[in-house]
């Protein structure tokens, strides 16, 4: 099991990115949080099969609604989740 941070950038709150990001990463089997940072970017870390983690970092960046224009993707260790959720 995998477990990555990554920071989106662009045009990303206010366009329901972190919504688009739970349902995907659900449909992944993926598990981990999401949420805006003060800086407008957002925040994601996930958990689970590298495989479906790449294959929600390209969902991320080429079917996410705003305007993604970079994915800050950092390899970390944390304590396992067990879902995946919006944090406010």
């Amino acid at each position: 099991m995998e477990t990555k941070k990554l920071v989106i950038k662009g045009i990303v709150q206010g366009v329901g990115m972190r919504f688009f990001i739970k349902r995907s990463a659900t449909e992944l089997y993926l598990k981990g949080e999401v949420k805006n940072l003060s800086n407008g970017d957002v925040q994601c870390i996930v958990q689970g099969k590298n495989q479906a983690i790449e294959k929600l970092i390209d969902k991320i960046k080429h079917q996410s609604p705003g305007d993604v224009s970079t994915v800050e993707i950092k390899s970390i260790d944390t304590k396992p989740y067990n879902n995946f959720s919006v944090r406010f």
